[in-house]
């Protein structure tokens, strides 16, 4: 294309050299030929009135020779002009040669753009055809790619659970391991626990010897606690009877009261409430009140002496008999 626009810049500069040149001789042509026609456009103002018969020799030798001029003239121009015509007929053909050519060539062309047209036309179905192959071949190849993906996704899962498969093999084979040796630990410890089971038998059977020994102190000791507790019933009625006593004594001391009976009185009852008559000790500091006022205060958690603030507590207390 680049090749053809040159080719074309150099044929049209080559005829716009020769129109140049045909301009240039027409030019001189010209030139020449208005210095011809000057005078000669004088002396036809001067004699277009005048009569040539009436003109003199010399006039008439004058006007010969002017035309001797002219005829010269026009013999100088007559090589110039044909030269230029000889041109310009060149330069016309030359343009009826080309434009041939070119009617030619534009024919040829037609040719060849109907030809390319049916080709383009052609090519374009090829293309259309091409591109619903392509169509077809992107959508197999988005849903291989998409199986492929899958495939990947599947083998990416295949090869997670292989390696899980191996670490729990990896894992069996050490538990295997460790269970053997445990295995062996525990036939060492069970030979271990025979031997130590006979020596606890041995032990069980001296047990049981010294359990029997027990059982007999234990019988032993139940008679003695039997004992004791009828002793506690003795006690208790003998208690209630002292207890009875004790209110008609208490009763008689209230009836006849003196100076004397009253401080025994006062010696005698809780100094807490007094009401009642004093039969709990206090081990840890000895002072005296009644049970009531020892079991309330321990009820209440003012496990303090209420004589001298010494604590105290439930073991602490004791009968006391007066």
């Amino acid at each position: 294309m680049r090749k053809a626009s040159q080719e074309q810049e150099k044929t049209a500069s080559a005829h716009l050299n020769e129109l140049v040149e045909a301009m240039t001789d027409r030019i001189t042509q010209l030139e020449s030929e208005l210095e011809r026609l000057r005078p000669t456009e004088d002396a036809a103002k001067a004699t277009s009135t005048e009569d040539l018969s009436g003109l003199s020799v010399e006039e008439l030798q004058e006007k010969f020779a002017k035309l001797e001029r002219d005829y010269e003239a026009i013999n100088k121009e007559l090589p110039a002009l044909e030269k230029s015509y000889r041109k310009a007929m060149g330069i016309a053909h030359k343009k009826v040669m080309d434009f041939t050519a070119l009617e030619e060539r534009v024919a040829i062309l037609t040719a060849e753009k109907s030809k390319a047209d049916q080709k383009y036309f052609a090519a374009r179905k090829d293309m259309d055809i091409r591109i619903a192959e392509i169509r077809t071949l992107r959508g197999q190849n988005s849903k291989s790619s998409e199986i492929i993906s899958q495939l990947k996704d599947v083998e990416t899962q295949h090869r997670a659970l292989i390696t899980t498969l191996e670490k729990q093999i990896a894992d069996l084979k050490q538990s295997n391991t460790t269970i053997v040796t445990e295995s062996k630990k525990l036939e060492s410890l069970s030979s271990e626990a025979t031997r130590r089971a006979d020596s606890v038998k041995s032990q069980i059977e001296k047990l049981q010897n010294l359990v029997q020994s027990k059982d007999t102190a234990g019988r032993e000791l139940k008679e003695k606690a039997m004992d004791k507790e009828q002793e506690v019933e003795k006690l208790k009625v003998r208690l209630d009877k002292v207890s009875s006593e004790r209110d008609k004594w208490k009763t008689k001391c209230q009836s006849n009261s003196t100076e004397e009976e009253e401080m025994l009185r006062n010696l005698v009852l809780c100094s807490v409430c007094r009401s009642n008559f004093k039969n709990t000790i206090l081990k840890g500091c000895g002072h005296v009140f009644c049970n009531e006022c020892v079991d309330n205060r321990l009820t209440n958690r003012m496990r303090k002496c209420p004589s001298c603030n010494k604590a105290f507590d439930r073991s602490d207390a004791m009968p006391a008999h007066l």
